[in-house]
């Protein structure tokens, strides 16, 4: 990895632990997704990706008025508007790429700026500790194929996982129009592929990139349709 790579990286790690400390520092109240849109997600190489995620949270738990959890499959799970919401766990698939014409593959490589496509599969368990704020943790693989290079596969690990509902401060999941304020989310993730890439992988054995592991930070706007299944 070259030093403006690795200066890169650290920043991207400075900058990630900066919005996930200023999440978890947000005043809570009291006690706790279906489809969403992902703009923003890189690799040290090929990038900047965006696309397009669907989840379906599969499993959740919920605490009742002593405290004693109960677990409920994906039908009871829909709707996010349940303040007795203590663990939830989610599949997601998400289709991203490259815009053509953008940004060169490599820096060594500039006249190539083809488009890098990405298919993702994953799985998170996230633990809800207040109405506004989930944080998780997760694995998965992606598929990454396009013109000049052979499809590839690689795992991958999330860390940690951050989602903000913004508009679920103070409000009442009994109030008319409650399940619609939880609609609206921001994801914020750190990706790790723990085997790395070099310029090869993408069409490019001439190239000088190469790295043992690689850092993705990935920001989503979510949208949680969960709300058209709400029966409060």
């Amino acid at each position: 990895m070259s030093a403006a790579e690795s200066e890169r990286s650290l920043m991207m790690r400075i900058r990630t632990l900066m919005l996930l400390g200023a999440f978890a520092l947000w005043p809570s109240v009291a006690s706790a997704q279906w489809g969403w849109l992902e703009f923003l997600e890189e690799l040290s190489g090929p990038g900047p990706f965006k696309g397009y995620t669907v989840g379906l949270r599969l499993v959740c738990t919920r605490a009742d008025e002593r405290g004693t959890l109960s677990t409920s499959a994906w039908g009871l799970c829909l709707s996010d508007n349940d303040p007795r919401f203590r663990q939830l766990v989610e599949l997601r698939g998400a289709y991203l790429w490259t815009g053509e014409g953008d940004r060169p593959r490599f820096e060594d490589a500039p006249a190539d700026k083809r488009a890098v496509k990405a298919f993702r599969l994953e799985s998170t368990a996230a633990v809800r500790l207040s109405p506004m704020l989930d944080i998780g943790a997760g694995v998965g693989f992606v598929r990454f194929w396009g013109e000049g290079f052979d499809p590839l596969w690689r795992p991958s690990l999330i860390p940690i996982s951050v989602t903000f509902t913004p508009f679920a401060i103070g409000v009442n999941p009994n109030a008319a129009g409650s399940a619609l304020k939880r609609a609206f989310k921001i994801r914020l993730e750190e990706k790790y592929f723990p085997i790395g890439f070099t310029g090869a992988d993408f069409g490019h054995p001439e190239s000088s990139y190469t790295t043992d592991g690689d850092w993705v930070f990935s920001a989503g706007l979510v949208v949680d349709v969960g709300f058209l299944f709400d029966r409060r």
